[in-house]
């Protein structure tokens, strides 16, 4: 059987590389009408990576098996040999400018990493997610969209 951790591992290798969109990042670029030398200037700076398949594994496991940000998501790690599930496991960055380092990446789902993209880390675990947690599990706290409108 396939190792996901091996599969999530190269998700990193090309995200580190390239940056979120992956190998996508060129084709975008030259869209936008960069020249390659502009192109190459925007890659140089790849992310340091000191992590491997193993320590997402052993990460993997230190989580129960839970998604980062939400405790209660259990992730299947073939899942991510589903394209685009929203489950998949994701290495994701605490700390955006620091590269997949030991101590600054946590295993999300690819649903809650892709929703934390430019948030920062504190304001995605301390006001939406808690929100998002709290509208999933009971809708009677939610308020109305009248109460967004109300004067003070």
């Amino acid at each position: 059987m396939a190792n996901p951790w091996k599969k999530v591992m190269g998700y990193v290798n090309m995200s580190a590389k390239y940056g979120a969109a992956g190998g996508r990042t060129v084709t975008l670029l030259r869209e936008a009408g960069y020249t390659e030398e502009e192109i190459q200037d925007k890659l140089s700076s790849k992310k340091n990576i000191n992590i491997d398949s193993v320590y997402l594994e052993q990460l993997f496991h230190e989580q129960n098996g839970r998604c980062h940000y939400d405790m209660n998501t259990v992730i299947n790690p073939h899942d991510v040999f589903t394209p685009n599930h929203p489950l998949a496991p994701s290495v994701d960055r605490i700390d955006n400018t620091k590269g997949y380092v030991k101590g600054n990446v946590v295993i999300s789902t690819r649903f809650t990493n892709r929703g934390r993209g430019c948030a920062e880390y504190d304001l995605f675990v301390d006001e939406c997610m808690p929100r998002i947690k709290e509208g999933l599990t009971d809708k009677t706290k939610l308020p109305n969209l009248e109460n967004y409108y109300e004067e003070e």
